[in-house]
């Protein structure tokens, strides 16, 4: 793995079913009603993961990723990685993957970010247009990973339903069309992401249109939100 810069660290979903949050699965919490004043440690100094249902079987899962460790000494930056669950599906359909890093940096129909054409319900980020072929990944803007993937909390602060990437599940918005009970949907956290820690609230608050962003905002070197 020397080439690669292996091993990798294990995503939020891998840990799940793997059992290593803790004793049964305790670092795992589940979002059901709206929630004030989270604070994520990063996941390999003990930080939880927060999962955001859709439906029993789709849903998200929250982490905080730093460079902390050796595993994760040489990710690009860290915040939030937000992955987008569905165990229906498996990784032979390349739009509908059973685990997708929710990339920040969003979506396009042409190339990866920095893209000439955002389509944040069609389109494809820099992880989809990564070949092994180096001529179509680098005119295509295609990587393995990069600093804009995470929600850093600074550039990238927000995640809804008119955000590109958008909170979406695969049969539409993830608020309004997947028949999620409003509570769950109003769970999303308003989240900063710090050097080592993300701090954050859900308020609870609906738009006009019946669903609940979830935005991150960096203040203070504590994670003051």
């Amino acid at each position: 793995w020397g080439e690669e810069d292996g091993p990798n660290a294990f995503s939020a979903w891998s840990l799940v079913k793997l059992g290593w949050l803790g004793p049964g699965n305790e670092r795992l919490v589940e979002v059901t009603e709206s929630m004030r004043g989270v604070e994520l440690e990063s996941i390999d100094r003990g930080g939880r993961v927060l999962k955001v249902s859709l439906t029993p079987d789709e849903y998200f899962l929250i982490e905080n990723r730093q460079a902390h460790g050796f595993y994760n000494r040489n990710i690009p930056a860290g915040g939030l990685l937000v992955w987008h669950v569905d165990e229906r599906a498996d990784n032979d359909e390349e739009r509908h993957k059973q685990v997708d890093l929710v990339s920040a940096d969003g979506l396009y129909a042409d190339r990866g970010h920095p893209g000439a054409d955002p389509d944040p319900v069609s389109g494809r980020d820099n992880l989809d247009f990564w070949a092994r072929d180096p001529g179509y990944a680098g005119d295509h803007n295609g990587n393995q990973g990069d600093a804009t993937d995470p929600f850093d909390g600074v550039r990238y602060r927000r995640l809804a339903f008119d955000t590109n990437p958008g909170l979406r599940g695969h049969a539409g918005p993830a608020s309004s069309s997947t028949g999620s009970p409003p509570s769950r949907t109003a769970a999303w956290a308003s989240t900063c992401c710090c050097a080592s820690r993300c701090r954050g609230s859900s308020r609870g608050r609906r738009d006009g249109r019946g669903r609940s962003p979830w935005r991150a905002t960096s203040s203070s070197r504590r994670g003051r939100c």
